[in-house]
């Protein structure tokens, strides 16, 4: 699934105005041997992981687990931004898409 361009922008609106996550709901990534945390957010009706690219570890695919009671889905990870930005983004998949309840305009950027 190729994401559209105009989503991709809006992502790194928000992360480079120093948006607060505080709101978003924190997932545990899972890529090979690599573990690190993301962020959940859905828009459109699409649930989203904002991830840092080296927790993706180059992978196309990476596992992402809730909190308790654990749940698990797999996402397809995409880093569409230059070299030297620590930014990915993937489209998560399964059960764990219930909880992806946060949508992205209720994040706070002013901060």
């Amino acid at each position: 699934m190729i994401l559209p361009k105009t989503f991709f922008c809006a992502m790194l609106a928000y992360v480079l105005a120093g948006f607060t996550p505080a709101l978003a709901q924190a997932v545990t990534i899972q890529s090979k041997d690599e573990f690190g945390h993301g962020f959940m957010v859905r828009q459109g009706g699409t649930c989203y992981v904002l991830l840092p690219r080296h927790v993706a570890a180059g992978q196309r695919r990476v596992t992402v687990f809730s909190a308790a009671p654990v749940i698990h889905s797999g996402a397809l990870v995409e880093t569409p931004f230059w070299e030297g930005m620590d930014l990915a983004i993937g489209v998560v998949r399964g059960p764990i898409e219930q909880r992806c309840t946060v949508e992205l305009s209720s994040l706070d950027i002013s901060a």
